[in-house]
């Protein structure tokens, strides 16, 4: 679990317990939620649970939002990737014929055949591992990603050294509260060093 991402780019965790209730920890404040959608958890206990379908065409409509992506891959390949936080739900890196399990899912259908709902369930089940606690997002810097529930529009994306994955924390004042790790599309492995805004920082959590 995870192992697949490496975000920091850097197995070096550096910090410092300031006091009984601060930590500083060594990283980059990546970039800021711009917008988000509605939690995913509630529309996927299974295949055609219910609203499933209108949520699923709002995050279609939604992503589009970030086309041209960053990386020049398809929306379509970034949202689905996303939804999964690019795992399979045997816990291996997607690959690009992954998407096809998407496909089947996006097009079920009372006349889909037991294949395609078994293959529809467990792109759903992949979801639910992976982002039941999630919303999607778009940043002001045009990544896709999917944060915790509790993220709010303003919350930054950071990235701390040693660290695999990505994370929202919430400024308040001089500091920063924690609100839980993320998948951002495109900056899982170590891209964060190379983005032209990227500036090394102590981010001081409460």
């Amino acid at each position: 679990m995870d192992l697949t991402y490496l975000a920091c780019g850097s197995p070096i965790l550096e910090f410092r317990v300031r006091s009984m209730a601060e930590l500083e920890i060594i990283g980059c404040l990546v970039d800021q939620i711009s917008q988000q959608t509605d939690p995913i958890g509630q529309y996927y206990a299974f295949i055609g649970a219910p609203g499933q379908d209108t949520w699923l065409k709002k995050q279609l409509d939604f992503v589009q939002k970030a086309e041209p992506y960053p990386t020049g891959e398809s929306i379509s390949s970034v949202l689905w990737r996303t939804m999964i936080g690019d795992i399979t739900l045997d816990e291996d890196e997607a690959e690009e014929d992954y998407g096809r399990y998407f496909e089947v899912y996006r097009n079920f259908s009372e006349s889909s055949s037991s294949v395609q709902k078994g293959m529809g369930q467990e792109f759903v089940s992949a979801v639910r591992r992976r982002s039941r606690y999630r919303r999607l997002c778009l940043t002001q810097q045009g990544y896709f990603g999917g944060v915790p529930e509790e993220a709010e529009i303003g919350d930054w994306i950071c990235m701390f050294h040693g660290m695999k994955l990505l994370f929202v924390v919430r400024k308040i004042g001089l500091h920063f509260a924690y609100i839980g790790h993320s998948y951002v599309h495109g900056l899982m492995n170590g891209e964060v060093l190379l983005l032209p805004h990227y500036k090394q920082c102590a981010i001081t959590l409460t």
